[in-house]
């Protein structure tokens, strides 16, 4: 008789968990569609943002070596985004000879202990202009803390020679960005 009640529970508990799933997958769709409107308006957003602040973003992933260049990015670059981003080496050769070992200082610091960094320094363009940015980069480490990709921006702050023969030092802007990633 006991094993005829546990047939019983067990049945039961099944359907109750068959139940559970139906309604589950009932709702799939329309938390999919939720999911789906929420990236949509969220990559809106990002977009407005960099156009109305003049700012590009970019990643660097670093278990793929996939480098991610908005079209922002691109556009202060003048490279064509049919060329793709560049490869990490590549990119940092677009900065002036005399900023590529600050830069890669930065960078090389930022990778081995997941530090956050800022700098301002000036960029060759594909079309040769000579470009003042300000680049901001964060860490994104896993539980081990080994940095695993990278997330930045770029702010272009005017050419690197001003009319009169001046160098533009414009000062880099804004608050250092602090990575809250555990």
């Amino acid at each position: 008789m006991e094993s005829g009640v546990f047939i019983l529970i067990l049945g039961v508990t099944l359907s109750v968990l068959a139940i559970i799933v139906l309604i589950a997958l009932g709702r799939l769709p329309s938390e999919l569609a939720n999911l789906r409107r929420s990236c949509e308006r969220t990559k809106t957003t990002l977009l407005a943002a960099e156009r109305l602040g003049g700012i590009g973003t970019w990643s660097i992933d670093l278990q793929t070596r996939e480098i991610f260049w908005s079209k922002r990015v691109f556009d202060i670059h003048r490279r064509d985004p049919a060329k793709g981003a560049p490869a990490m080496d590549a990119a940092i050769s677009y900065y002036h000879p005399s900023d590529r070992e600050m830069v890669q200082r930065s960078v090389d610091r930022a990778l081995a202990r997941g530090d956050d960094y800022e700098f301002s320094a000036r960029i060759i363009c594909d079309d040769g202009e000579e470009k003042r940015v300000v680049s901001r980069g964060m860490c994104q480490t896993n539980v081990t803390g080994t940095v695993i990709a990278v997330f930045g921006i770029f702010i272009e702050t005017g050419t690197a020679t001003s009319a009169d023969g001046a160098s533009d030092n414009a000062p880099a802007t804004g608050d250092h960005i602090s990575s809250q990633q555990e």
